[in-house]
């Protein structure tokens, strides 16, 4: 018997010796961990002393150089080799006498050994916490004593921390000019940009300076310019420009008839039925299924495209609007409440996805009819007969966070940023909208302040938000919360006494 990474011999009331000899290892070099437990039976070690080291040996109590004599009939020496072995591994070892019949301690070196065994106290918890414990306890109730061989590793603590909020943190998010179809960004027309206004001055960062050996023209070079200057660190404002807020989903939608191989035509609903798909809902990334109303015999692409934005318009989970094109949608994912477009950095692509089920339950809507008559829509798109979907394109508008790095709030209205040569060409810093057609909105569309409560995300991934949106009173640590509370290393072992 050899080879066992995993030992257990507990609760066994008349068990009271142990042979075992022949096991001297846990494995072969591979096995790096173990479990030992052996308690709760009836082995009696019938003496146990506990002698002083010479001063001129160091000692660390319960480790290898510690040093004693246990007197015991049980057996479990027999073990002593592979308990070894075991301690060397990872894991808990945890092998304990039942019964001590007699404890003596010596004091001094080579002095008179002292009877405690009156003041012995045997566990009743044998949980790997408790047990650590337990063995680790060489005065009164001298549990630890009982302890023929224990061992666990440290664990680290295991904690995190919501809520914190380190920093005072002023976020404007903007929209961009697009190239109609393409939606490509729009160039910034001559000296547009960003002026931010502080206490004793203000910068301007626009078109026509020069970055890094090149004239800003675009929307991205602009925000690589402005997210590299650190010329008002010095004054507590270190500025954060980025691409990653104002997220609009283009939804292209695709709808064609094969009528040969290698030629196709545009594809038309048969009959009457509804379109079903799944979408992904607010900042938490769920999904949900929606349902079109029924599109009409004849039905194409444009009014299929038609129905999916008033689906969407209807929902909680976003605001659409048409595209340049007859098959495009633009859309802004809302936020938990529905109420408003999410601008913050913490919006994503919008994700529709046409669900072609076998049974036609979901979509109703014959998508493909041959010349000898209806067939399922699942085997018409598996034969290739048709093909339909809707295809995403993220689009992103400007970030600009102010981060407080001094040591007092930013002085209200004075610390400001706003659009600098106004045009409205590439940089949207006026655009106001209430979500009717004619751009992409909700209730609240501003070009201004990221607000938590109205334009960013305010329920599931509120502590997201907080190094873009943190009022200077704000400031937390948070609130911290310990999973798994730290485990300090336990060595306790009597072979060789």
């Amino acid at each position: 018997m050899n080879n066992i990474s995993t030992l257990n011999i507990t609760s066994n009331p008349k068990l009271a010796t142990i042979s075992a000899a022949s096991l001297v290892a846990i494995g072969t070099s591979s096995q790096t961990s173990a479990n030992v437990d052996i308690h709760q039976n009836a082995l009696v070690a019938s003496s146990i002393q506990d002698t002083k080291e010479a001063p001129t040996v160091t000692v660390v109590q319960g480790a290898a150089s510690d040093a004693g004599v246990v007197s015991t009939d049980s057996g479990i020496k027999t073990l002593d080799t592979y308990i070894d072995d075991a301690i060397a591994a990872t894991g808990v070892v945890s092998v304990w006498f039942d019964t001590v019949s007699k404890l003596e301690t010596q004091g001094t070196y080579g002095g008179a050994f002292t009877d405690v065994t009156t003041s012995l106290t045997a566990p009743t918890s044998w949980t790997d916490s408790n047990a650590a414990t337990n063995a680790a306890v060489y005065s009164s109730p001298y549990t630890g004593y009982y302890a023929y061989a224990f061992n666990n590793d440290e664990t680290p603590l295991d904690q995190y921390t919501t809520g914190a909020r380190e920093y005072q943190a002023i976020t404007y998010v903007f929209d961009v000019g697009r190239n109609a179809v393409t939606y490509t960004d729009k160039d910034l027309a001559d000296n547009e940009g960003f002026t931010l206004y502080y206490t004793g001055g203000s910068t301007t960062w626009k078109q026509g300076d020069t970055y890094n050996g090149s004239t800003v023209e675009t929307v991205d070079q602009l925000v690589t310019y402005m997210n590299a200057d650190t010329s008002l660190d010095a004054i507590g404002i270190d500025i954060q420009a980025d691409r990653d807020a104002w997220y609009k989903t283009l939804l292209t939608m695709s709808f064609n008839r094969s009528t040969a191989p290698g030629q196709n035509t545009a594809g038309t609903v048969s009959g009457t039925g509804r379109i079903a798909y799944t979408v992904t809902k607010t900042e938490t990334g769920l999904s949900s299924i929606i349902y079109t109303q029924d599109a009409a015999d004849g039905d194409g692409v444009a009014e299929l495209t038609d129905d999916l934005e008033i689906v969407l318009g209807a929902s909680d989970d976003a605001f659409a609007v048409a595209g340049t094109n007859d098959n495009q949608l633009l859309v802004t994912r809302s936020t938990s409440g529905g109420t408003a477009s999410d601008h913050s950095p913490l919006g994503s692509l919008f994700t529709v996805t046409p669900i072609i089920d076998a049974a036609q339950t979901s979509t109703t809507a014959q998508l493909y009819r041959a010349s000898a008559g209806a067939i399922s829509n699942t085997l018409a798109l598996g034969s290739n007969n048709f093909s339909f979907d809707v295809t995403e394109t993220l689009l992103s508008g400007i970030r600009v966070t102010l981060k407080n790095t001094g040591s007092q709030a930013f002085t209200a209205g004075v610390v400001s940023l706003t659009g600098a040569a106004i045009s409205n060409t590439a940089i949207l810093s006026t655009y106001v909208d209430s979500g009717d057609d004619g751009d992409v909105g909700g209730v609240i569309d501003n070009p201004a302040d990221l607000l938590s409560t109205s334009n960013g995300p305010t329920y599931a991934n509120d502590n997201n938000i907080a190094p873009y949106v943190t009022a200077y009173t704000q400031i937390s640590s948070g609130t911290t919360t310990t999973v798994t509370a730290a485990v300090d290393a336990v060595l306790n072992t009597k072979t060789g006494w």
